[in-house]
């Protein structure tokens, strides 16, 4: 079966995924955390360094595949994510905002990864996210 990698960063979820007997067809990242180290260690995925696309999700290309996997950024519902804001204070203090919740633009990752997965029409998505995401975000989830 064909797999495509979604922002799994260095490549441990990729390994397991490869290990599993997976064939890696590709890999898609937002950001470039992890890809270097995940493009040296290309040769024990098995994967050919030319399949990585690193940039905003728009320009990612849909592979034909069975499996779409991955573990996109800390989501909104991360008990750890906040964000702090400057804007509108004169005086320079820091307002702390709440980051957290089913309209979070962290919750882009999870966004980015579904649409992906739905241009390429896997029989299986698998994504790996906080607890809080099943907690708090059911209503995203489904």
């Amino acid at each position: 079966m064909r797999a495509l990698d979604c922002q799994t960063f260095a490549g441990t979820f990729a390994l397991a995924t490869r290990d599993a007997g997976f064939d890696l067809v590709g890999k898609r990242e937002s950001g470039n955390f992890g890809v270097p180290m995940y493009l040296d260690n290309a040769h024990l995925l098995g994967i050919d360094p030319a399949t990585v696309q690193v940039g905003d999700a728009d320009g990612w290309v849909p592979e034909n595949v069975d499996f779409v996997f991955g573990n996109p950024p800390c989501s909104g519902f991360s008990l750890l994510s906040t964000c702090i804001n400057l804007a509108g204070h004169t005086d320079g203090r820091a307002e702390q905002q709440d980051y957290r919740g089913v309209h979070s633009p962290a919750n882009a990752g999870m966004r980015n990864l579904i649409d992906l997965a739905g241009s390429c029409d896997p029989t299986i998505v698998v994504f790996e996210s906080v607890t809080g995401a099943f907690k708090q975000g059911r209503s995203l989830m489904q």
